[in-house]
């Protein structure tokens, strides 16, 4: 879990980032902060941001071989903290606040902004459904 989350951090709270790898226990368990550079950079897995890539059998595949050529902990977290970050930053919620390639940082794209122009007036009513 410690690896899987410490992937993250930089995709959901950069700004920790600088003072983060200064922490003790940051040092003493040393974990990996982002993905590792053998993941990222296998043609087959990418880069998380890459919006246009989808998630096929293929890229699976990969995925599977490269904690099999090393079957730990770490890359278990690597593993599970990139199939939860691909889906994340293609869910329609904007979490990185550069979808639709905004360049002007967090004060002009800000993160979980609506940029679907959903309008809940004319949009749909939701189902009356009893509460159980």
């Amino acid at each position: 879990m410690v690896h899987a989350l410490a992937a993250i951090i930089p995709y959901v709270v950069p700004e920790v980032m600088p003072t983060l790898g200064n922490e003790a226990v940051a040092m003493m368990i040393e974990p990996t902060f982002g993905f590792d550079s053998i993941l990222t950079e296998n043609p087959a897995i990418g880069e998380i941001t890459d919006y246009e890539a989808e998630f096929t059998p293929e890229r699976e595949q990969a995925l599977k071989d490269y904690y099999a050529a090393d079957p730990s902990p770490y890359r278990a977290g690597q593993v599970i903290a990139y199939d939860h970050m691909f889906f994340r930053v293609r869910d329609g919620f904007n979490c990185q606040g550069d979808q639709f390639g905004c360049v002007g940082g967090l004060k002009y794209c800000p993160i979980f902004a609506d940029y679907t122009d959903y309008d809940p007036v004319k949009g749909q009513r939701c189902p009356r459904e009893p509460i159980v």
